[in-house]
Order: C-alpha cells, then sequence, then structure tokens
C-alpha cells in the first residue's frame, strides 16, 4: 500500500508478503476453528473484482467464514462481473 505508494517497496516485496499471509492463514486455519461452529451455516461466494488482484482481506473473510461453518466458494482475484454472476 502506502509504501509501495511512495517507491519504498517494490513489487517483488509486495508478492513475498501476500505470499507469507497466505502461508500463515493456512497453519493459523486449524488453531482458529470455532468448536461451537455449526456446518451448513450457508453458501458465501467471494471475488476480488476485476483489475484488482488484492486478495488478502478476501482471504482473512474467507477463513473466518469457514471457521464458523460457511461453505465458501472462493472465485479468486481480478474477476470480472460477468464471471461472478454466472
Amino acid at each position: 500500500g502506502r509504501l509501495y505508494a511512495q517507491g519504498i517497496y517494490f513489487l517483488p516485496q509486495l508478492m513475498q508478503s501476500a505470499s507469507a499471509m497466505k502461508s500463515a492463514m493456512a497453519r493459523l486455519q486449524p488453531e482458529l476453528k470455532d468448536v461451537r461452529a455449526v456446518d451448513g451455516q450457508g453458501t458465501v461466494v467471494l471475488a476480488t473484482v476485476q483489475g484488482d488482484i488484492h486478495d488478502i482481506g478476501k482471504s482473512i473473510v474467507a477463513l473466518l467464514l469457514e471457521n464458523h461453518g460457511f461453505r465458501v466458494i472462493d472465485l479468486g482475484c481480478d474477476v470480472s462481473a460477468r464471471d461472478i454472476l454466472a
């Protein structure tokens, strides 16, 4: 974000931090599982809109929803409105 805009961080650093975040989330997911959660809470479709490749926030929301019993369909990032509605 801010450091990238200021020219302090560059794309490789942003990509590395995103990779580290995804690895951390994968390790944390079993620990965050809410044993009180009831499966079958509903289904949520998530996507990052076309033109946006920033998906860390979406991934955090997906993790929390899954851990509370929701089925999450994650369409990924840079997804067109047509593909989201299909």
